[in-house]
């Protein structure tokens, strides 16, 4: 039995350099069993969630990474955003 079976919370995150790198890390919890879904949440709304940030709610931070194609298809997507916004402001 895998940790994500035993019940462990799993989250995505780096320290990374370059920043914004945390896609490959997704893609590698993938590799490594997690389903696809479960290992996008856990560089995303579970992330957030277990940092006590709130979700895509009214009033909340607007965080969010924009993608052309749903990157739920294919995790390799992640590492080609369009548009990043952070509370509300396009970085990137």
């Amino acid at each position: 039995m895998g940790a994500a079976e035993a019940g462990v919370k799993i989250l995505a995150g780096t320290d990374s350099r370059p920043h914004g790198r945390v896609g490959v890390e997704i893609r590698a919890l993938a590799e490594a069993g997690l389903r696809p879904h479960d290992a996008l949440a856990a560089g995303s709304w579970a992330a957030r969630e277990y940092l006590g940030l709130p979700g895509l709610v009214p009033g909340a931070p607007a965080d969010a990474v924009v993608y052309a194609e749903d990157p739920r298809e294919d995790l390799a997507r992640l590492e080609h955003p369009v548009a990043v916004i952070l509370r509300g402001v396009i970085v990137r």
